[in-house]
C-alpha cells in the first residue's frame, strides 16, 4: 500500500472499528475520492493490474474485474474493445492488511415486572364493640420494563479489506509513456471477514455512486449483503467481459 494509503488506514480506523461483529451481514465502508476538474475526455476505459505481480489473466483479478465492471457500467463507465481505443486506464488494487484484535463491549436490557399483580393486606378495625382484623387480596394489572442491565466484553480479530482505483489519460499512457492522472477512489472497511472475495462486491456496490467523483470529504456508506446494488453486483450479466 502507498504512504497516502497507509494515512487513510489509519485515519479510518477509529470509525470503523469493531461495527461488523462475527455473523453479521452489513458493513461500514468508507469511500475516499478524487478527480481532475479539467478532464474533458470521455468515459470508455480498460482495465489493469496495479499490483505488482498480478496480470489480468490472474483469475483472482479476473473475478474481481467482473465485479468491478458491473459497477462501473453503472457508473456511466463503458469497457473498450481494444487498449488502444480506451480513454481512461483504470489500475485496480485491492487486498487484505492488517488484522487487529479489536475490544468490544456492549449491554442489553433486562426486562421484567415492574409493577403490578396481586397483593395481600390486612388491616385493622376498630369499633364501639372492640376491633377486628380484615384480610384480603387485591389485583392491579401487571406492568413490565427494563429492571436491569447485562454487561458483555470481549476481543474480536478485524481485518483491513481494501481496494483502489487508479484512473490515467490512456492516451498520455501510450504516447508520451506519461501518467496523467484523471481520477482516484479508494475503498476501505474493517472487519471480522477475512475473506476479501466475500466482501469485495460490497465494497464495489459502496464505492459505485462516486465513481469518478471527487467526494469531497470521506463517504461513510452502510450497507448490507442484501442490499439491491450489491445482489446486481454480485449477479449481473457482463456484456464487456474480455
Amino acid at each position: 500500500m502507498s504512504e497516502y494509503r497507509k494515512h487513510f488506514t489509519t485515519a479510518i480506523l477509529a470509525l470503523l472499528a469493531g461495527i461488523v461483529l462475527s455473523g453479521c451481514t452489513s458493513y461500514r465502508i468508507a469511500v475516499n475520492g478524487f478527480n481532475d476538474p479539467k478532464y474533458a475526455g470521455g468515459h470508455s476505459y480498460w482495465l489493469l493490474s496495479g499490483e505488482d505481480g498480478v496480470t489480468v489473466d490472474d483469475l483472482e483479478f479476473r473475478e474481481y474485474a467482473a465485479f468491478l465492471r458491473r459497477g462501473l457500467a453503472q457508473a456511466g463507465y463503458s469497457e473498450s474493445v481494444t487498449p488502444d481505443q480506451a480513454d481512461l486506464a483504470i489500475f485496480v488494487s485491492y487486498g487484505i492488511g492488517d488484522a487487529k484484535a479489536q475490544a468490544y463491549s456492549y449491554s442489553t436490557p433486562i426486562y421484567g415486572q415492574t409493577g403490578g399483580g396481586t397483593y395481600n393486606f390486612s388491616g385493622t378495625t376498630y369499633s364501639s364493640y372492640g376491633s377486628a382484623m380484615t384480610y384480603g387480596t387485591a389485583t392491579q394489572t401487571p406492568q413490565y420494563g427494563v429492571v436491569g442491565a447485562q454487561q458483555f466484553s470481549g476481543s474480536t480479530i478485524t481485518f483491513l479489506r481494501y481496494l483502489s482505483l487508479d484512473v490515467f489519460d490512456m492516451k498520455a499512457l501510450q504516447n508520451e509513456k506519461k501518467k496523467v492522472p484523471v481520477w482516484r477512489t479508494d475503498v476501505m472497511s474493517r472487519g471480522t471477514s477475512g475473506d476479501l472475495r466475500s466482501v469485495f462486491p460490497v465494497l464495489v456496490a459502496a464505492a459505485t455512486p462516486h465513481f469518478g467523483e471527487n467526494t469531497k470529504k470521506q463517504v461513510v456508506v452502510d450497507i448490507s449483503e442484501g442490499n439491491k446494488q450489491v445482489q446486481q453486483i454480485k449477479a449481473g450479466i457482463d456484456t464487456n467481459q474480455k
